[in-house]
């Protein structure tokens, strides 16, 4: 069955093309951000967030999407936003502080957090819910979580698959 929105009286994001993201691994602790159950998301909340997000960039929205029942997690939440000049960019979102970054940062930027939700949507790990702008888990993501060997450890380097 084909569904038609009424997309001229709402704004609607689209979920296309994905860019950027190349680690499994990462793909795997971005959706595990959605199991409650998972060492990833309780690290997010107990220390990931408190260290790398500052107050003044939205921490405790983070930590209360975190904790919120059920997990729906809004986009701006999820992706944050970009900073100019790039070189002093400051984490302001979940997934930047999940996937570690190249160099000194320890986390990613805006584009790149964007490229891992769209990679996690498009193989069905997580959907979305277009009128509240929000992703919340799949059964096959909470599957990969639960079977997810890594995601005792976030953000380490060994590398064990």
């Amino acid at each position: 069955m084909i569904l038609i929105l009424p997309t001229q009286i709402r704004k609607f994001r689209t979920l296309g093309w994905v860019q950027n993201p190349s680690d499994f691994r990462s793909l795997c602790n971005v959706v595990a951000i959605f199991d409650k159950n998972s060492s990833v998301h309780n690290e997010l909340i107990e220390k990931i967030i408190p260290e790398k997000v500052l107050i003044k960039d939205g921490q405790l929205a983070l930590l209360l999407a975190l904790k919120s029942d059920p997990l729906k997690v809004k986009y701006s939440h999820l992706v944050g936003s970009s900073f100019t000049p790039r070189s002093k960019a400051r984490c302001n979102a979940i997934v930047q502080a999940c996937v570690k970054g190249q160099g000194k940062k320890g986390f990613i930027d805006d584009w790149s957090a964007d490229g891992f939700i769209r990679w996690a949507h498009c193989f069905g790990f997580i959907k979305y819910d277009q009128f509240s702008d929000t992703f919340e888990i799949t059964k096959n993501g909470l599957a990969l979580s639960e079977a997810y060997v890594g995601n005792k450890e976030i953000n380490n380097d060994e590398k064990n698959y």
